[in-house]
């Protein structure tokens, strides 16, 4: 009887702390005979910091960029990837596309979804999508949800997160190297008590599965940040990287309700080490 009931305290234990991701695709088709529209819906991603999509699409099948798409694309070794920077509050995005098949029959395209939260890396595989490309008929097809239970620690690594930023190049003005740290994360205040003067903060910007010093130069071009405020911390493979540093957490504050009015979004205070 006891063993029965460790292992009922473990399976509820394990359904308390696993997250829920629900998905659905969309796909309907427009325009050309053999030309796709595809949306992809996934919720359940309250708190997510980074995340990719990737799809494993032939190169032979054209990709066309929608207009309501904000995320940057990568098309490339029969993959068609997207990366994610924000998330937002309600843990809902939407990947929009067109693809123009060029094969005659049926199709399937296998989807995955890698992202990082609370410096933990999560894969997991969605619903693959199915085109039928005989029929000249509208489709609308993998609309049923797909809800996968996933453990809290899973094995498999994100990989490298990508913003699109357009980095204008100029010779007169070089960006300095920024120093990054390797103590361990530091955590978010939730107290604005000013402390004393040996303790620091600041404001986290984003996280990098790889460091780039000419993207986190264009990010500051960018929103009219100064480069020599930037600094960062290496925890767990993830680089963090910081605005500015001030004395105390009221002024982190302020700080922060700065950059969020020149458009800076998802940012939060931290203590510095």
């Amino acid at each position: 009887m006891k063993i029965y009931s460790i292992v009922i305290l473990l399976l509820v234990h394990q359904a308390i702390l696993a997250q829920e991701i629900t998905s659905n695709h969309s796909v309907k088709q427009v325009g050309e005979t053999n030309e796709y529209n595809i949306k992809t819906t996934i919720s359940g991603l309250e708190g997510v910091e980074l995340g990719k999509i990737e799809y494993q699409i032939p190169d032979k099948h054209i990709y066309k960029p929608s207009p309501k798409n904000t995320y940057f694309s990568d098309r490339k070794n029969n993959l068609l990837k997207f990366y994610l920077m924000a998330f937002p509050s309600n843990g809902v995005v939407e990947i929009e596309y067109n693809i123009v098949v060029e094969e005659a029959g049926s199709v399937v395209f296998p989807v995955q979804f890698q992202y990082s939260k609370n410096d933990e890396k999560n894969k997991i595989s969605l619903t693959s999508i199915a085109i039928d490309n005989s029929s000249s008929s509208e489709l609308a097809v993998n609309e049923q949800p797909l809800q996968i239970k996933e453990e809290e620690k899973p094995k498999e690594v994100v990989e490298k997160v990508k913003e699109e930023i357009k980095v204008e190049k100029k010779e007169d003005a070089k960006p300095k190297p920024i120093a990054t740290s390797t103590s361990k994360e530091t955590q978010r205040i939730e107290s604005t008590t000013p402390s004393s003067t040996t303790t620091k903060y600041a404001v986290q910007l984003f996280a990098l599965a790889e460091y780039s010093q000419a993207r986190v130069y264009a990010y500051c071009k960018k929103h009219n940040l100064k480069i020599n405020e930037i600094t960062t911390e290496k925890v767990n493979g993830l680089v963090k990287v910081r605005y500015g540093k001030v004395n105390s957490a009221t002024e982190a504050q302020q700080l922060k309700e700065t950059l969020i009015s020149k458009g800076v979004t998802g940012v939060f205070v931290v203590k510095l080490p």
